[in-house]
C-alpha cells in the first residue's frame, strides 16, 4: 500500500460499445416516470438516448482535434486543431490576443513557445519580461486551464451527460453502495441536430451517431479558493489511433523543455543578497568580496528551480573599475548561497573602492524526466489501443462525499461506471489501470486494533467484489483509490489474510 499526496487528474476511457449499454440502462431508470403520463420525463427519456448515442463513439476516440475557443475569465485561447489523447495528453497550435503559441502537454506540465504579444495576453502586461518567441516556456495550470484534461474526449463526454439523483436501495454495506436513478438528466432537443444538457449545448451530425460541436461550462481554473469557470465553444473531429501515435511523437520531441522550462511571471525575490568588501586589506590587482545570494518565491508551481547570478564589481570615485566577478548558482525555491568572488585588474594606487553587486534570475518549473517518457510510453499504449471495457450509466453514487472522491479520481460523474466483463470499475487511469474509488466512511468499520470488523457487512462484500474485479480484469491491472490511509492498510491486510493478490491499494486524500 502506497500514499500519494497528489491528485488524481486524468479519467477513464470508453468503448465504442457504450451506446448500447447506454440505451439499456436509460430505458430502465425512465420507464416508471413515462407510464406516470409524464410529457416532460418522455422527452427527457428521448433526448437522452440521442445524446449518448452521440457521445459514446465520442467518449472511446483515440484523439480528438479541437478547434474553436476556450475562455477562462478575461482569457479567450483559440484552438487551432488542438489534439487531446484518450489519456489526457495535448498537442498543436492555440492563440491569445489572435497570436500562435506551439502548445504542449503531458500530465499536470504544460509549455508553450509564442511571441512577446502570446505571453502577454497569457501573463498580464505589467510582467517586467517575457520569454523569447524561441524558448518554450512553462504554463502554470492553477491560472492557466488545463486544456487537455478538460478536453480528454471521455471526460468532456462525460460533462456534458448529465446529472441524476438517486435514494438508498439495495444491500451493498460500503460507502460507495449505487442506487437507481430517480431521475432523468436535464437533457432536452432544441432541433434536429442540437440538444442541451444542463450549462452545455451539443450538436451531433445529421445521423446523431458522431459529436460534432460543444458549447457551454466545461469546468474550472482553481487558483487557491478562487475558481473561474471554464466555457469552451468547439467543433470537435475524432482521430484515430494514428493521429494518437502522432501526437505522441511531437510530445516525445519536446520531453527535455517538457521535463524542465522557463516559468515567466514567477514571483521572485531577491531583495535580501548582499555583496561586501570581504574582510581584510585590498591588494589590486585583486580583491575579494563576500557575496550572498538569497532567492525566494511564493508561487505554487510544485517543483522550482531558481538559476541565480550576481555581478559584482568595484567602484573608484563613482566609476567602475576592474574585471567584475560572474557567478551563477541553482537553489530552489528558497534558498541562499554564500561564496567569496574575486575582482581582479583593479588599478593601483588602492582605492577607496566600493562594491557592486547586481543580482538576476531565471525561475524553471521542473518535473522529474523519467516522469515525463513515463507518461508519454503509457499514454502512447493507452491511446493508440482499443479500450476493453464499455461506458454506461450505472445509477449513482448513494453517498455525497463518494460521489465528490469518485469524480475527484477519475474526472467523471458518477453516473457513469467502466464496465470490464460483468464488473463496474469507477473508471480508467491514464496508464490504463482500472479504478475502483472508496470514499470517506470505511474507517468507521475498523475495530480498535485497526482492522476491518469482519462482522461487518462490507467485509465480505470487499472481498467478493476484489475477487470478481480481478478475474474481470484479467491481465489489465486493478487499483482501489482509498481517501482513507488507515483504511487503505485495513484493506490490503485483509486482502493479503485471504490469499486475493493483484489488487493495488493506494491513498489518495481527500480534496477539501
Amino acid at each position: 500500500m502506497r500514499t500519494i499526496d497528489h491528485r488524481y487528474v486524468r479519467p477513464v476511457a470508453f468503448t465504442a460499445a457504450a451506446v448500447v449499454a447506454l440505451v439499456v440502462v436509460v430505458v430502465v431508470i425512465v420507464l416508471p416516470n413515462r407510464t406516470s403520463g409524464s410529457a416532460e420525463a418522455g422527452e427527457a427519456f428521448v433526448a437522452t438516448r440521442a445524446l449518448d448515442r452521440a457521445t459514446g463513439p465520442f467518449a472511446v476516440a483515440n484523439a480528438v482535434s479541437y478547434s474553436g475557443t476556450v475562455t477562462a475569465g478575461e482569457l479567450r485561447i483559440g484552438l487551432d486543431g488542438l489534439a487531446v489523447s484518450a489519456a489526457g495528453d495535448a498537442a498543436g497550435t492555440i492563440r491569445v490576443d489572435d497570436t500562435t503559441a506551439d502548445y504542449r502537454q503531458v500530465g499536470s506540465s504544460a509549455i508553450a513557445r509564442g511571441g512577446e504579444k502570446f505571453w502577454r495576453g497569457v501573463l498580464g502586461d505589467t510582467v517586467t519580461s517575457v520569454p523569447r518567441s524561441t524558448d518554450w516556456a512553462h504554463l502554470d495550470l492553477t491560472r492557466f486551464p488545463d486544456l487537455a484534461t478538460l478536453l480528454t474526449p471521455a471526460r468532456l463526454a462525460a460533462a456534458v451527460s448529465g446529472d441524476q439523483r438517486g435514494a438508498p436501495v439495495g444491500t451493498e454495506a460500503t460507502p460507495d453502495a449505487r442506487s437507481t436513478a430517480l431521475t432523468d438528466p436535464a437533457v432536452r432537443r432544441t432541433s434536429a441536430t442540437t440538444l442541451v444538457s444542463g450549462e452545455a449545448t451539443v450538436t451531433t451530425d445529421d445521423a446523431g451517431t458522431a459529436l460534432v460541436a460543444v458549447r457551454g461550462r466545461i469546468g474550472v481554473v482553481a487558483d487557491g479558493t478562487t475558481q473561474t469557470p471554464v466555457v469552451a465553444d468547439v467543433r470537435v473531429t475524432a482521430r484515430d489511433a494514428t493521429a494518437a501515435d502522432a501526437l505522441y511523437r511531437d510530445l516525445s520531441a519536446q520531453s527535455g523543455e517538457l521535463a524542465r522550462s522557463i516559468a515567466p511571471g514567477t514571483t521572485l525575490s531577491l531583495s535580501r543578497s548582499t555583496a561586501r568588501p570581504a574582510p581584510g586589506a585590498c591588494t589590486p590587482p585583486t580583491c575579494d568580496a563576500d557575496v550572498s545570494i538569497v532567492a525566494t518565491t511564493s508561487d505554487p508551481i510544485g517543483s522550482l528551480t531558481i538559476v541565480a547570478t550576481a555581478t559584482v564589481g568595484f567602484e573608484s570615485r563613482g566609476r567602475a573599475v576592474g574585471r567584475p566577478c560572474v557567478r551563477t548558482v541553482t537553489l530552489g525555491r528558497t534558498g541562499t548561497a554564500r561564496f567569496r568572488c574575486s575582482v581582479t585588474a583593479l588599478p593601483r594606487p588602492n582605492g577607496p573602492f566600493a562594491v557592486r553587486g547586481k543580482f538576476a534570475a531565471t525561475v524553471f518549473a521542473e518535473t522529474p524526466p523519467a516522469t515525463i517518457t513515463g507518461r508519454v510510453s503509457a499514454g502512447r499504449a493507452m491511446s493508440t489501443a482499443p479500450a476493453t471495457g464499455t461506458f454506461r450509466r450505472a445509477g449513482v453514487k448513494t453517498d455525497a462525499a463518494a460521489a465528490r472522491y469518485g469524480t475527484q479520481i477519475t474526472g467523471l460523474s458518477s453516473t457513469v461506471v467502466y464496465e470490464v466483463g460483468d464488473q463496474a470499475f469507477d473508471g480508467r487511469a491514464d496508464d490504463g489501470v482500472l479504478l475502483v474509488t472508496r470514499g470517506p466512511g470505511y474507517s468507521e468499520h475498523l475495530d480498535s486494533g485497526g482492522a476491518l470488523e469482519s462482522t461487518w457487512p462490507g467485509y465480505r462484500q470487499l472481498l467478493t467484489q476484489a475477487r470478481a474485479q480481478k478475474a474481470a480484469a484479467g491481465s489489465t491491472p486493478v487499483r482501489w483509490v482509498f481517501a482513507e490511509k488507515d483504511a487503505a492498510a485495513a484493506t490490503t491486510a485483509a486482502l493479503s489474510a485471504n490469499e486475493i493478490t493483484g489488487i493495488e491499494v493506494v491513498t489518495v486524500p481527500a480534496e477539501a
